[in-house]
């Protein structure tokens, strides 16, 4: 039986052009694209794609150019994501900056009674998890209250990307995405099998932590800005290849403003499937792997419940959402909770500084 839910919800077209659309799709599919390449799908000078990036960027719906690593290949294994309270004394720049150690991948500031942030976090093993909130604890228990925590392995990492809402957002038809042809990085979060850690020698870490930092970063400037210039530019392009072979890299791509592209708010929605839920033939994953408004999709170690992590241009549109999963699919599973944040409660949405803290 296939998902009843619809894939989407017609959204009101954003004021960029053609060219800026698919320049943008192009970027967050690999960040790495040359002008050249990207001008030749567009069939436009390189000069003038360079002309759209320098635009987007001004306008800040490029924040920054960055490299997605892939995690088991660095050691985390295990992901939680926490409901806390940040209580009054608490709400300052002071202890939100102690609370954001390099765990943390995400936090979001929510609408709820009993709880006033969700915490997003990755760490290496259990031992370092309960470590981390036990610490939260002993040393934050006056400006801090962890409500409950949810935790997830890697094969629990279903999806973690909003190229798909991108594409809902500027309204690309499928034959137009289909016209399209990108080179880089492919990734696909279903059906993995967690890799074993591998070793990085200091290299490879300092060329990772660059692209971290700056995906579009030219080999000449990494070999440039590696400690005693011990890299030659092909030397570097030689290491970049070795992590793209091994998967070490997920795919180059760049992070959006996506208030500026009409998103107002996100929503973690919590669901647990009931006693039918075998009617549906691929599962909550798959579905939300297709799911536009899906930007990520954690299936917890308790194996009843997913969390799905949304953007949407307004209330109504969540409201809608919401509403076709508790009426089209009701016997299937029920929407347990679900948790609203806006986007100006987002405070970090970001695994970089997890990324080179453990390539230090």
């Amino acid at each position: 039986m296939a998902s009843r839910v619809p894939l989407s919800f017609k959204l009101k077209k954003m004021k960029l052009s053609r060219n800026e659309k698919k320049t943008l799709r192009l970027l967050l599919e690999n960040a790495r694209v040359t002008d050249t390449e990207i001008g030749n799908q567009l069939k436009i000078t390189s000069q003038a794609v360079h002309k759209i990036k320098e635009k987007l960027s001004h306008r800040h719906i490029i924040k920054n150019y960055t490299t997605e690593i892939n995690y088991a290949y660095l050691g985390v294994h295990i992901f939680a994501i926490a409901m806390i309270k940040i209580l009054p004394q608490g709400r300052n720049d002071d202890f939100v900056s102690k609370l954001m150690s390099h765990n943390v991948m995400g936090l979001y500031n929510i609408v709820n009674n009993k709880s006033t942030h969700i915490l997003k976090c990755g760490f290496t093993s259990m031992e370092e998890l309960w470590e981390f909130f036990d610490k939260l604890h002993s040393e934050s228990s006056e400006y801090v209250v962890v409500n409950k925590v949810y935790t997830f392995p890697y094969s629990g990492f279903v999806k973690n990307s909003s190229k798909d809402l991108f594409d809902l957002l500027v309204e690309q038809s499928g034959e137009e995405d289909q016209s399209l042809s990108y080179s880089g990085v492919k990734y696909h979060y279903n059906d993995r099998k967690p890799p074993q850690m591998i070793s990085l020698n200091d290299n490879e870490k300092g060329v990772l932590k660059l692209l971290v930092d700056d995906s579009s970063m030219s080999c000449c400037k990494i070999a440039e800005s590696i400690p005693y210039k011990s890299l030659t530019h092909s030397g570097v392009n030689k290491i970049k290849k070795k992590l793209e072979l091994n998967e070490v890299v997920d795919r180059y791509t760049v992070d959006l403003d996506y208030k500026l592209l009409g998103v107002e708010l996100f929503a973690f929605i919590f669901l647990k499937k009931k006693n039918n839920y075998w009617k549906l033939k691929d599962g909550i994953s798959q579905w939300a792997l297709n799911n536009s408004n899906v930007m990520g999709c954690y299936k917890l170690h308790e194996d009843s419940l997913h969390i799905l992590q949304c953007g949407f241009r307004s209330l109504d549109e969540l409201n809608e959402f919401v509403r076709f999963l508790e009426i089209e699919n009701g016997d299937l599973f029920e929407v347990e909770n679900v948790f609203i944040s806006s986007l100006s409660g987002l405070i970090q949405d970001s695994s970089a500084n997890l990324f080179k803290t453990i390539l230090k």
